[in-house]
């Protein structure tokens, strides 16, 4: 495993606001490499790449709200590994303090620098987990109310090793309660004939977790449940998993937390609920239509246009519209967004309809002249969210307490397919 060598956090303005060198070898000019480095890319107004190289060492850097993280390091490092410390680091401040922003950082300089000591020893990461960090070093909350009960100042509390690293040792609930919810996210192409081109769903099974001691789960899927490059919390027993692919037993974190992610191949699914008719007609005249074909009601639908040119006209049968700049690079006309709060399934289509202007384009006959032609529309994106419904065959059949079979703290699952990113190609 690598090391790090020291962790800077410093703000958009340059200035370091906490410094913590692990292994002492780092060179106290360091920090003004670093500055120099973000000057110059501000001069480019460019954001600096996540590698900075220096002859003796190499500078990992990441901006999180207006508080850049770098970890420099003077040995071959796998970039991933610093990533991940960066975001267990914000992780980690925003659980304590709820913000990453520069005006936190500055205000518990002392605790977060505690912090960071107690996750980084000697350049290794070590305890990086914000459950388990809680019972060595407290929350502001929990240290306030402990002065203002005894008042005198809190020593440090004992610590004793917890074999669960991921999760405190003191969790203690008068109802014990375990909520799962599935959320699909879709990503695909259609023709313009409505045929799927491309498309593939992200799947995150999230949970709440607010169980006293330490519970040793068993979850239990339904026959036909499959999980395609599949990304597990570390709290999953992958033995088991791999031995049984239809069970997954942990020992659950305390509070919100992803249990599992994986792909899911959009073919082998469901049909999408909303359906899609974008024509270019004659003249310059276009048209969107959108029906509701699944049982539940759509939410929160929102269509994006690219316009090349302006319109002469527009108008719809239900929802909004407005006009925004387009923010492509190469994209110099606008985006038409059309919005519509719900759809119900008995509902009946609905239809936007315009009229682009002529933009001036090369005559055929003569290409030295030109001539105002009529463009077309070529795509649209779409997003919207589908609660309360599945399109994979991943369901949880059930779930026990393993060494507290008397616990029955399983409330069920919620299902939510969300459109994140669905492109749809004009006729």
């Amino acid at each position: 495993m690598s090391t790090l060598e020291a962790i800077y956090l410093i703000d958009i303005y340059g200035s370091v606001l906490l410094q913590i060198e692990s292994r002492g070898r780092i060179s106290s000019v360091t920090s003004e490499f670093i500055k120099s480095e973000i000057s110059k890319s501000k001069l480019r107004n460019e954001e600096p790449p996540f590698i900075i190289y220096h002859m003796n060492y190499l500078v990992f850097q990441q901006l999180q709200d207006d508080v850049r993280i770098c970890i420099p390091v003077t040995c071959d490092t796998e970039p991933l590994y610093i990533h991940d410390v960066m975001r267990r680091i914000i992780e980690v401040v925003k659980t304590y303090f709820g913000s990453f922003q520069s005006s936190i950082i500055e205000k518990h300089t002392s605790l977060i620098a505690q912090l960071l000591i107690e996750m980084i020893d000697y350049g290794y990461a070590m305890n990086m987990e914000p459950n388990a960090l809680q019972d060595v070093i407290p929350t502001p909350s929990l240290m306030k109310k402990f002065m203002e009960v005894t008042g005198l100042q809190p020593n440090t509390p004992s610590v004793h090793k917890n074999t669960v690293p991921w999760r405190t040792s003191k969790a203690r609930y008068t109802n014990n309660e375990f909520f799962i919810r599935i959320i699909e996210r879709v990503f695909a192409v259609y023709e313009g004939n409505n045929q799927l081109a491309f498309g593939f769903m992200k799947v995150d099974v999230e949970c709440k977790s607010q169980l006293s001691g330490i519970p040793e789960l068993l979850l239990y899927l339904t026959p036909g449940s499959t999980m395609e490059s599949a990304k597990f919390h570390n709290c999953i027993n992958l033995k088991r998993w791999k031995d049984h692919p239809l069970q997954l037993q942990f020992i659950p974190p305390e509070g919100k937390f992803i249990l599992a992610s994986f792909h899911a191949d959009l073919f082998k699914q469901k049909s999408l609920p909303l359906s899609v008719e974008a024509r270019n007609m004659n003249d310059g005249n276009f048209e969107i239509r959108i029906r509701n074909t699944g049982k539940k009601p759509i939410e929160n639908l929102e269509i994006r246009v690219p316009l090349p040119v302006s319109l002469s006209s527009v108008s719809a049968t239900h929802g909004d519209y407005l006009f925004r700049p387009s923010k492509g690079l190469n994209d110099e006309g606008t985006v038409l967004e059309w919005t519509i709060k719900k759809i119900e399934w008995t509902s009946p289509a609905y239809t936007l309809k315009g009229a682009l202007n002529k933009k001036k384009g090369l005559s055929i006959s003569d290409t030295s002249s030109e001539k105002e032609v009529y463009p077309k529309l070529e795509h649209l994106t779409l997003h919207y969210k589908y609660p309360l419904s599945i399109l994979s065959h991943f369901k949880v059949e059930s779930l026990k307490v393993v060494n507290r079979p008397d616990m029955k703290p399983f409330k069920g699952v919620k299902h939510s397919v969300i459109a994140q990113d669905v492109s749809v190609r004009f006729k």
